[in-house]
C-alpha cells in the first residue's frame, strides 16, 4: 500500500472522505408524488353486526392491539384492564370501551385517535384505519390497499447505502473469474435482528477506510498475479488494458463508466514502473472506489437507472451482481418494459443463487449466524469446528424445505428431517460411531425435536450464560412474531437480592413478576423460554447427560390463533407453524432482508398486496420472495 499511496496517494486522500460521506447522503430528491395516482378506493364490506376478531380486519386488529398494547398493559390477573381484557370483544363492549358499528362513540378508538393511547408511540394511520374498520364491521376487498394506505404509498425514497462483506466478496469472483472465500482486512458485518445487510447497522467509520486501502491492496495483487498466471491479460497493451478497464469498471460501478472516469484510471496506469504495476494501482483504486461500496438507487429518470434497477434484483434474488443477460436488457433499455423486467425476474428465480438467497433469509431471520466462530467450552465436544458444523446443519435444513417441501413456511416449523455429522451426534443423543464425517438426513425423534425452532444452532443463537429463558423467549415474540418490547427498566437491588435467591427459573420469573414494572413483558416472554428448558445453552438435550427432565409445559398468550398449552419446543414450534403473527412477521423479516431497512408507511400499500399473494400461496415463501421481487418496492425510486 506503500508505494501506492507514494504514486497515487491523492487518489486515497480523495476517495476516503468521499467513501466515508457517501453514507451520510440525503435522498436525491424528495417524493413529491404519489403512486397511488389512478387506482380507485377499496368499497369496504359490510360483515355483519357482531364484533369479532375472526374476520381479515378483527386478526389484523388483533395483531396491532397486541404488538401496540401489550408491552404496557400485559396479562392482568385481577380485575379490568390487561391484554386479554382488551382482546375479548364481549368484555370491551361489557366495559364500554367499544360500541360496535359505532367507532366514533368507542373510547378504544378514540384513544387511538387522539394519540393517548399507546403511550410514547405513534400509531400509523393505516393502523388505526384497521381498527376504524374492524370496530364498523367492516371488510376491505382482497388484495386492495385501504383509503389511508394509498393516501400514503409513495415510490421508496433514493439512497445510497453498503454493500455487505459477502457481496463484495461475490462482485469480486463474479467479475474475475476468482474463488475468494474472504477478505482478511474486513470485519465482520454487524447484524441487526440477524441480517447482515443493515443500513442502519453498516456505517464506514475512518478505521473502517482503512481496512479498505489494505484490501484493495491485497486484493488488488491477488488479481493480478491470476491474471499474469492465466495470462488473461497483456498489461503492456494499451488498449487492452482500456477495454479491460471498461469491462471490469461495468461490473464493479454496476453501471458504463464514462470516458473521463477511463482517462483518469489510465493516468493511474502510467504511473506503474511496469505495465503489469500499473494494472495492479488501476485495481487498487477501482476497489476504494464508493462506486464499487454502495448501492445506488437513485431516481427514476436517471440516466443509469436502469443499470441500478439491474442492480438491486441481482443483489435480491441471488446477493451478487448482474449477469451479462441482465446488463444487456439494462443498455438496451429493455428493462423498462414490464414485461421484460417479468421475464427477468422469473429467469433468476430459477437460478439455483436464488434458492440458496432464500435459504440465506430463514438461517438469518433465526439468527443462526450468531455463533459463528464461537467455541463452545462446557457441556459439549468440540474439537474447534463445532459451530461452523451446527449452521451448516441449519443451512441443509432450510435448503431442504426450500427445494423438498415446496419452501412451505409451515413445514419450516414441522419438518423432521435435518442433515448431521458425525460431530453433531452428541446433540441426538446416538453414538458417533454409527455416524458419517459427511452430512446425511437424520430423522429427529418428533419429541424432543422437531421443526427450525430445535436446531441446535437456532437454540444456541438464542441463549445466553444467565437468565437463557429470557432471551429465549424474546426471540420468539420479537424476530418470529415482531412483536416489540421496551428497554428493561432498572431492578431495585431488593428484587435482584431475590432473584439470586432464586434457584429456578421459574422462580426467578415468579420473582420478576412481583414487579408492576416487569411483569408485563416477562409474562409474555418467560413462558416460551420455558418450552426450552431441557436445552442447554449450547443447543444440546440436557436430558441425555442428567437423566432429569424439567417441567417444560407453558402457556402461550396473546397472538392472533396460536393461544395453548404446549409442552416442550417441539410442540411449540408445531402450534407457531399456522401462526398469523409468524407469518404476517416473515413478510416483514423478508423486507427487511431484501431492502436493508424496516417498512415504512408508504410501503404499506404494495407489503399489503404481497402479503394476500403470499396467504393465497398457502404461506409459500418462494411466493413471497418473487411477489417483492416484481413489486414497485424494488422497480420503482421516486421521484
Amino acid at each position: 500500500m506503500l508505494k501506492f499511496i507514494n504514486k497515487i496517494g491523492v487518489v486515497t486522500i480523495i476517495l476516503t472522505p468521499i467513501i466515508l460521506s457517501y453514507q451520510s447522503c440525503a435522498p436525491i430528491g424528495n417524493v413529491v408524488e404519489s403512486a397511488s395516482s389512478g387506482e380507485s378506493v377499496p368499497t369496504p364490506l359490510n360483515q355483519g353486526d357482531k364484533l369479532s376478531f375472526n374476520s381479515d380486519f378483527g386478526k389484523e386488529a388483533k395483531n396491532i392491539l397486541v404488538k401496540r398494547c401489550a408491552a404496557c398493559h400485559g396479562v392482568q390477573e385481577g380485575g379490568f384492564g390487561g391484554i386479554s381484557d382488551i382482546l375479548n370483544p364481549d368484555s370491551l363492549i361489557r366495559n364500554s370501551l367499544v360500541v360496535p358499528k359505532d367507532p366514533a362513540s368507542s373510547r378504544l378508538y378514540q384513544s387511538i385517535q387522539t394519540g393517548r393511547m399507546p403511550k410514547d408511540l405513534q400509531m400509523p394511520d393505516s393502523e388505526k384505519e384497521k381498527i376504524y374498520y374492524w370496530i364498523a364491521g367492516l371488510e376491505d376487498k382482497k388484495g386492495n390497499c385501504l383509503p389511508k394506505e394509498m393516501e400514503a404509498k409513495a415510490n421508496p425514497e433514493t439512497r445510497m447505502w453498503r454493500l455487505t462483506r459477502r457481496q463484495i466478496l461475490n462482485t469480486l469472483n463474479a467479475t474475475f473469474a476468482i474463488q475468494l472465500d474472504k477478505i482478511s482486512d474486513l470485519p465482520k458485518d454487524v447484524r441487526n435482528s440477524g441480517f447482515e445487510n443493515s443500513a442502519e447497522a453498516m456505517h464506514i467509520e475512518s478505521t473502517y477506510t482503512q481496512n479498505i486501502q489494505r484490501a484493495a491492496d491485497s486484493t488488488a495483487k491477488l488479481i493480478v498475479n491470476d491474471l499474469a498466471l492465466r495470462a488473461a491479460l497483456n498489461f503492456n497493451a494499451a488498449d487492452k488494458v482500456t477495454n479491460f478497464i471498461k469491462n471490469k469498471g461495468l461490473k464493479l460501478f454496476r453501471r458504463p463508466i464514462s470516458n473521463e472516469e477511463i482517462n483518469d484510471f489510465l493516468v493511474i496506469y502510467r504511473m506503474g514502473d511496469t505495465g503489469q504495476e500499473g494494472v495492479e494501482l488501476v485495481l487498487q483504486a477501482m476497489l476504494q472506489s464508493p462506486y464499487l461500496w454502495y448501492h445506488q438507487e437513485l431516481r427514476n429518470n436517471h440516466p443509469y437507472y436502469l443499470y441500478f434497477l439491474a442492480s438491486r434484483l441481482s443483489f435480491a434474488a441471488t446477493n451478487t451482481i448482474p449477469d451479462d443477460a441482465l446488463f444487456a436488457a439494462a443498455a438496451s433499455g429493455d428493462l423498462a418494459n414490464n414485461s421484460e423486467f417479468e421475464l427477468q425476474v422469473n429467469r433468476y428465480l430459477a437460478k439455483p443463487q436464488a434458492n440458496d438467497q432464500l435459504t440465506k433469509f430463514v438461517t438469518e431471520w433465526f439468527n443462526v449466524g450468531a455463533i459463528e466462530g464461537q467455541r463452545f467450552a462446557e457441556g459439549v465436544t468440540d474439537n474447534g469446528n463445532l459451530s461452523s458444523f451446527m449452521t451448516e446443519e441449519a443451512r441443509l435444513f432450510v435448503k431442504n424445505v426450500i427445494e423438498n417441501k415446496n419452501a412451505n413456511l409451515h413445514d419450516l416449523f414441522i419438518t423432521k428431517t435435518t442433515y448431521i455429522n458425525k460431530d453433531l451426534a452428541q446433540f441426538y443423543g446416538i453414538n458417533p460411531s454409527s455416524i458419517n464425517t459427511t452430512f446425511a438426513p437424520f430423522q429427529m425423534d418428533g419429541i424432543n425435536r422437531s421443526g427450525i425452532m430445535t436446531l441446535p444452532a437456532v437454540i444456541a443463537s438464542v441463549s445466553a450464560d444467565t437468565n437463557t429463558y429470557i432471551h429465549r423467549g424474546k426471540f420468539v415474540r420479537q424476530q418470529l412474531m415482531c412483536q416489540d418490547f421496551p428497554p428493561p427498566p432498572p431492578i431495585p437491588d431488593s428484587q435482584q437480592e431475590a432473584a439470586e435467591v432464586a434457584t429456578t427459573d421459574r422462580e426467578k420469573s415468579a420473582q420478576r413478576a412481583k414487579l408492576s414494572s416487569c411483569k408485563t413483558c416477562h409474562a409474555m416472554m418467560d413462558p416460551i423460554g420455558f418450552s426450552y428448558s431441557n436445552f442447554s445453552q449450547h443447543g444440546l438435550f440436557s436430558p441425555f447427560s442428567t437423566g432429569k427432565h424439567l417441567d417444560d409445559s407453558t402457556k402461550l398468550e396473546l397472538t392472533v390463533n396460536a393461544d395453548g398449552q404446549y409442552k416442550g419446543a417441539a410442540e411449540l414450534s408445531r402450534g407457531l407453524a399456522s401462526s398469523t403473527d409468524v407469518q404476517e412477521c416473515s413478510s416483514q423479516r423478508m423486507f427487511e432482508f431484501l431492502f436493508g431497512r424496516s417498512p415504512s408507511e408508504p410501503d404499506r400499500c404494495e407489503i399489503s398486496k404481497i402479503n394476500e399473494q403470499y396467504k393465497n400461496s398457502n404461506y409459500n415463501m418462494k411466493a413471497l420472495f418473487e411477489a417483492y421481487l416484481k413489486s414497485d418496492l424494488l422497480m420503482k425510486r421516486g421521484p
